[in-house]
Formats: structure tokens, sequence, C-alpha cells
């Protein structure tokens, strides 16, 4: 065995027997510039952004929407019913709310930013019933939903509609799902004294607790709130349908071994490192993987997914010990590799779209090497530079690789851009099929490191 190259750390996954493996996907909105008449809010906004970073830590691929109106809202829940059926029949979906809300009449309402409420009918027309939220989820096939509503902060709507109370009404169970809140029934939530709410500041910290049980996580946020507040406001669930109690963030024990000294990443190809793939948190997944998007969206270059294909596979960050034991694949800079899974026989493609034009990018495809009995049958792939117009600009292709006894070395592959047009996305295909005729199940596509050159 051959370990002297190992990168970094050697992780050891430790989570209980039915520790959820599963995609997840989170809409997050905090609502704060509300005009006078419903109150502005200090802190939902930096709420909102405070859950979305606890969420993309423990596995979720966030979509954050400050200060949205009712359109907005609408398209951002449609959003999540879509990315949810994208994410494949086991996935939970998550979705959390800070902003004003609340009850009229038993039925409990969101209210978007720009809504005028002066009446009971207003609430229906401007606001938006909490129950719609399930109803995307579902539509969506998510195998669990989870409903947090940091919301019914004190507003003077309270005083000007006989028909509205604080806090929010029992919701009916659904499925597999979970309705928690800020605040019981005919309480109101604090927005808290500094940046941030009471219970978005114990949610976050209860959130980063690896190994912790869902239901553990919240009874934990309602002991911590009703501490802070004493006794002012206490959180509660209003609904609770979940079949088990999972791990909301995985356990993950980390040994580190000695290790050479790595390469200078700056060394290996022109142009800035667009993300530290080191840096991403395999180790939060029971399987070593994470959905590559919010990761790829926060680095030096920001980059995004589309036209993933085929339907139902996914664009992750692996980590080294999750691709074939970690018996054919040696990293140089990263044990974290961005590749496509749940491909099938079938060829399989993704665009990386950059945020403007460049002159180079350049890849870093690690080291192959045959330690399993077969050696390593890696097949064909190709990967394209687009224009703004879409046209090629570019194309690197490697053959159908077979190796028996011998390593593929480490390759540096660098797109160029002709002087009057730069490089805008880059396309990645991967055919698992001989003459025709399929004979792996897997994307070629094995990356550690993106480098992107801007345009002169």
């Amino acid at each position: 065995m051959r370990l002297w190259w190992l990168a970094g750390m050697l992780l050891s996954l430790v989570f209980a027997s039915h520790a959820h493996a599963e995609p997840r996907v989170a809409l997050v909105i905090g609502n704060s510039r509300y005009d006078a008449r419903l109150g502005e809010l200090k802190n939902p906004a930096s709420d909102a952004g405070l859950i979305a970073d606890a969420l993309k830590k423990s596995g979720f691929d966030v979509e954050l929407v400050p200060d949205a109106d009712r359109r907005a809202m609408f398209q951002a829940l449609a959003r999540l019913g879509q990315r949810t059926r994208a994410a494949g029949a086991n996935a939970t979906a998550l979705f959390y709310y800070a902003g004003h809300g609340l009850q009229s009449k038993t039925v409990n309402y969101l209210v978007p930013v720009g809504a005028v409420i002066e009446s009971e009918a207003d609430i229906r027309i401007d606001s938006i019933p909490a129950d719609v939220v399930l109803d995307y989820m579902e539509e969506g096939g998510a195998a669990n939903s989870i409903v947090i509503l940091d919301s019914c902060r004190n507003t003077p709507v309270v005083r000007r509609v006989r028909s509205v109370r604080s806090g929010f009404a029992p919701i009916e169970k659904r499925g597999s799902a979970l309705i928690a809140v800020s605040t019981s029934q005919g309480e109101y939530a604090l927005d808290g004294d500094g940046d941030n709410s009471p219970y978005a500041k114990a949610l976050a910290r209860e959130m980063a607790v690896p190994g912790q049980g869902i239901l553990d996580m919240f009874l934990n946020v309602r002991k911590s709130v009703l501490a802070e507040t004493r006794g002012a406001q206490e959180p509660a669930e209003l609904a609770n349908s979940l079949r088990e109690n999972f791990p909301f963030t995985i356990k993950v024990e980390v040994t580190v071994t000695a290790q050479p000294a790595p390469l200078a990443q700056a060394a290996l190809a022109p142009g800035a490192l667009a993300r530290d793939f080191a840096t991403v948190p395999t180790g939060t997944s029971a399987d070593g993987m994470v959905l590559a998007g919010p990761y790829l969206r926060d680095g030096a270059v920001l980059m995004q997914l589309r036209d993933v294909s085929p339907p139902g596979s996914e664009v992750v960050f692996a980590n080294n010990r999750a691709l074939y034991e970690g018996k054919a694949v040696a990293p140089t800079i990263s044990q974290n590799m961005l590749t496509q899974r749940n491909t099938g026989n079938v060829p399989a493609s993704f665009t990386l779209t950059l945020p403007a034009p460049a002159a180079k990018v350049s890849f870093l495809i690690p080291r192959l090497f045959p330690e399993t009995a077969s050696g390593i049958t890696f097949p064909a792939w190709n990967v394209t530079a687009l224009s703004a117009s879409g046209a090629s600009l570019d194309t690197r292709t490697r053959a159908l690789g077979r190796r028996l006894g011998a390593d593929i070395d480490r390759e540096v592959v660098t797109l160029r851009a002709p002087a009057f047009e730069g490089i805008v996305a880059v396309r990645f295909d991967s055919d698992p099929r001989l003459d025709g005729t399929p004979f792996a199940a897997f994307s070629a596509i094995l990356i550690e490191g993106v480098w992107v050159e801007p345009m002169p």
C-alpha cells in the first residue's frame, strides 16, 4: 500500500446506524425592511444569514432570499419544490423564515416585505399561509420536511386588526414533517439586543453540534432561549411526525497523519485558485460527499452549476476515502474531489459558469493508481470552454483509459480563449460506453483544483 502521498487527514465517520446521507435542500428567507405600518425589524436579515451558513456546514444546499415581497417568496418556494424533486425521493427539505408572522382565525400567515395590512381581508391578499410551505415540499416529494418559523415578532397589526392573535396556531401533521416555531402560542418572539435573535443564535449553535438528533437539537434550543430570555420566550413544535430522531449534523472524528509538504497551489496552474476544495466540509456527511453548488458559489471566484445531466445525478464534493475506498485516487492538494454521482451507465455532463470572461481556465486531474485487483478503467471524457453565445472556444479530451500495474499521472488541463472573446462557462462530458456498449456506471470527471485567469 502506497500511503506516503495521502494528503491531510483520514476521516473516520462515526454516526448512528440510521444517520442520514440523503440529499438536503433548504430555503432561508429573512424579512427586515417592513414599512412603519408593519414595523421594521432589525435582525431577520442577519438571522437568515447566520442560519444559512449553519445549514451549509450541515450539508444543505441553501438558497438565501433576503427581504422578499410576496411574489419573490412564492417564486422561492416554487424553486424549493423543484430543487427537492431534483434531489431525489429520499431528500430532506428545510424552510427557515425570519420576519413578521401572524395568526388570524386559526390560520398562520407569513408577512412579505411590502404587505399592506389594514384589515382581515388584507391579510389574505398580501400574506402567505404557512401551510403553503408544506404544499411545495410535498409536491417536491420530500421524504422529510422541516419548517422553522422565527416570526410572530411584535407588530402594530395585532392592535389594528381584531382577528389577529400573537403566536401561531397548531398545524395539521403531514407525512414525515416537523414544524418548529420560535415562540409559543400567545407570545411574541424577541428580536434581540444584538445582531441576532435569541432563537437564531441558539438554533445556529445547536445545528453545529455533531451527532445530535434533530429532536434533541430543538429541545436544547428551547432550553437555551428560555434561559436567555428568562422565561419570556419559549420555542415550541407545532407538529412533529418525523419517523426518526436522525442526526442533524454527522459526528466526525479526525486523525491527523504525517505527510509531505504539499505543492504550492499557485504554482500548479496560471491564474487564481477559484476555490480551495480542501476546506469543503465533506466530513459532515455520512457518505463523505456534499452537494457542490453552495461551496462553488462562496470561493474566490464565484462559480455556479447548470445543465446537470442525466436527471437525478448530482455534482458533489467527495472525500478521497469515499472514492473506490481510497484505492484509486492519489490527491495532490486536496482530499476533496469535484465529481458527479448517480450518473448510471449513460453519458453525463454538467456546466460551470464564471462571473466574468476568462482568458484561461485550468483543472487539476489527480493521479490514479491500480491498487484494486482489476486495475483502473477510466471512461472517456472531454471539457469544453464556452463563449457567452454558447460557442465552443477550446476543447480538451481524454480517451478511455485502462491501466494494470501502471499509474495514470496527474495532469493540469488548461482551456484557452481567443484574444477577442473570453470563457464564460465550461462544460464537462463523460461517456461510460465503449463502442456504444456501457461498461461503467460512474462519471470520469474527478477534479481537485480549478484556476481562473481573467481577460487582460
